[in-house]
């Protein structure tokens, strides 16, 4: 036993050498953790501080965080990447030797000292859709004129490449004319008209009696050009502008004359105007239910001969459409128009300003307007400003039941402009005009199309009612996401977005007039399709919005007109934004269900607020089962009648951790 007792001990003696020598340091000898770098805690008015400072994301100094909680989840994440948006390529041009024709246009006779070079590229884009494989259509250094629409048609694998190249339109129709095109490219190019269809003038005078506004012409309006026709504006716009200080520019004033004669509403403000070649000064008259308002000597104003006639790029029918590295500088109606189309990616493509040009809108209607597109719609590090309408207005159209029986049904567009194709497998969903409530759900499983008309058969029994209901093609609406893009300085709204499964991410609205972002339902004289359902608004910054109260609140999704119902629009989250010195509020939810808003942190809104639900800085009206929780709202002083939450008929709201603060020692 005691010479077990003692190889024991042996073994034990051994062990422990060699664990000194090798094994696990000793607790005195271990390496220390490496020392944590100090936190700076930022007070509540450092954090807003930091977020007023810019646009950018990444506002916090380095090594800093709140002191205290304030709502946002994230706040370096919110805002717009500036190093993305300023030099992020997505969509870049392959070497030469991977395409199989390069065209230099200098070797067709396209020059830029051509005074038309739109019939030598037609011809060469006939030949061109002939070759298959990839095709690099080059323009070196220069300013190209065009006096007519480029045509580009049933083309594939194409690149139309600037090279510090200027696209000069000298006539006022369409720049290009893209259809049944695929795989699509245009890169490097800046886009403009001379002359352009607005002009800007300072008011000099005015005339109670004749309803009527002189303006003296800035030195680049040449108006003797007879698409001026005098002075007389057929369709087009007035609009008073304001200098702001903050931003440097000028912007809409939300209380000068905005007055136009439409295209589309026939609504005729303007009806007389002249334009005097020797005084350099232009007269525009009113008419007398136009809501004449002497504006005061020294106004700037900009006055349009356009409004919604010529879209600057028509895409239609086409698949796979790419832009990027572009700058447009001004259109005649609205700039980007796809109709039909399926995945658009826009990166780097600005709608923008000229810089020297006295200028004050670019596009006479909307930035981007899309119908009855499909797949991907992505717009990425792109600016939107000045525009008249919306800068992006992305939405299909209803159909209208004529007839039905058994598994089939008969409907109809309203017009050619808003006839889009039904096709086979397309998801189709029915809804009671009055209410936009949806009764059914479909599957097409046959078409047969005859102009406005669709006979369908479709996937199961109708067992409801459904004559004179409304049809929703939801496989025809594009998965919206705008990301990391600036829209400023602009009358009408920002974003008006009736599509699904899409997002709103890291991107900054500032002076947008009528509200950044809006989601409704509506059945009108537009027709405009579908409801929206399932989108995300997150890490955004808003400033200085909604000043005409053209929404209830900077980011909206609401049933409009008819009868208001409950979980009409639906899943539209809203989380881990800035909102600063809106007019009304952040956030408002009408007619809708399981919604959130979470997260964000609002500074100064409702700052002319005209109602309760405006008050608030997030608004649930007839609403159903909302999530709003962890928001932060910060007055520099109270507001009578402030909610950080205001519900009106909403019920089974969830809400919890939201936190209301007002600065002490204001009032």
């Amino acid at each position: 036993m005691k010479s077990f007792f003692k190889k024991l001990f042996a073994v034990l003696i051994s062990l422990t050498l060699f664990l000194s020598l090798f094994g696990c340091e000793s607790k005195d000898t271990q390496k220390e953790d490496p020392p944590q770098k100090e936190v700076t805690l930022l007070e509540k008015e450092q954090v807003i501080d930091a977020l007023e400072r810019d646009i950018y994301n990444r506002s916090f100094p380095a090594d800093s965080k709140e002191k205290e909680f304030m709502g946002l989840s994230d706040a370096n994440a919110v805002g717009v990447d500036r190093d993305r948006f300023e030099n992020e390529v997505l969509y870049p041009v392959p070497d030469e030797e991977d395409f199989v024709a390069v065209y230099d246009v200098r070797e067709y006779g396209i020059f830029p000292e051509n005074k038309d070079n739109a019939p030598a590229l037609n011809i060469l884009l006939k030949q061109i859709k002939n070759v298959e494989g990839l095709k690099f259509l080059r323009f070196p250094q220069g300013v190209y004129l065009f006096h007519a629409t480029v045509n580009f048609a049933d083309i594939e694998d194409l690149y139309v490449v600037g090279e510090d190249a200027e696209w000069r339109m000298t006539e006022w129709t369409s720049a290009m004319d893209i259809r049944n095109c695929k795989n699509f490219h245009i890169n490097g190019f800046e886009f403009d008209y001379h002359p352009a269809s607005t002009v800007t003038g300072t008011v000099i005078s005015t005339d109670e009696a004749k309803r009527s506004v002189t303006l003296k012409l800035g030195e680049e309006f040449d108006m003797s050009d007879s698409r001026f026709n005098g002075g007389k504006v057929k369709y087009g716009s007035y609009m008073e502008y304001v200098w702001d200080e903050t931003y440097g520019a000028y912007i809409p004033d939300k209380d000068g004359m905005l007055r136009y004669n439409s295209t589309g509403d026939r609504v005729e403000n303007l009806v007389g105007g002249s334009y005097d070649p020797a005084a350099h000064t232009l007269t525009i008259a009113f008419s007398a239910d136009s809501g004449y308002r002497a504006p005061d000597e020294g106004t700037k104003v900009s006055v349009s001969y356009t409004m919604y006639e010529y879209g600057m790029f028509m895409f239609q029918s086409c698949e796979k459409v790419y832009m990027e590295s572009n700058d447009v500088y001004a259109s005649l109606g609205m700039t980007f128009v796809t109709y039909n189309v399926k995945d658009l990616y826009m990166n780097r493509t600005n709608l923008r300003l000229r810089e020297g040009s006295e200028r004050l809108m670019t596009s006479t209607a909307d930035g981007l307007h899309a119908n009855g597109c499909y797949g991907d719609m992505i717009v990425t590090n792109s600016l939107y400003e000045a525009s008249h309408d919306d800068a992006m207005n992305i939405c299909s159209f209803y159909n209208t039941v004529s007839s039905y029986a058994g598994n089939t049904l008969v409907c109809g567009a309203s017009s050619a402009t808003t006839n889009y194709p039904i096709m086979e497998g397309d998801v189709i969903e029915i809804y009671d005009p009055q209410s936009m409530e949806l009764i059914e759900t479909y599957t097409v499983v046959k078409v047969t199309a005859l102009g406005l008309s669709y006979d369908l058969t479709v996937d199961k029994r109708i067992r409801e009612d459904i004559s004179g209901c409304l049809v929703g093609n939801t496989t025809r609406v594009p998965a919206l996401k705008v990301e990391n893009c600036i829209i400023r300085n602009k009358r009408n709204r920002g974003i008006l977005a009736q599509v699904r499964n899409s997002e709103i991410v890291n991107c900054a609205f500032y002076n947008v007039l009528h509200g950044p972002i809006m989601m409704n339902a509506s059945f009108d004289i537009f027709a405009e399709a579908i409801i929206p359902r399932s989108i995300t608004v997150r890490n955004c910054k808003f400033f200085d919005n909604n000043t005409a109260h053209g929404l209830s609140a900077d980011v909206s999704a609401f049933r409009n007109g008819g009868t208001v119902l409950a979980n009409t629009v639906r899943a539209i989250e809203v989380e881990n934004n800035y909102f600063s010195r809106s007019a009304a509020g952040a956030v408002y939810f009408c007619g809708t269900g399981d919604c959130v808003a979470k997260n964000n942190l609002a500074y100064d809104i409702c700052r002319s607020a005209v109602n309760d639900a405006q008050r608030a800085m997030i608004s649930l009206v007839t609403d159903r089962n909302a999530y709003v929780c962890d928001n932060f709202a910060y007055l520099p002083s109270a507001i009578e009648g402030f909610a950080l939450l205001y519900k009106s008929a909403a019920e089974g709201t969830e809400a919890t951790g939201n936190i209301e603060y007002i600065l002490e020692g204001k009032v």
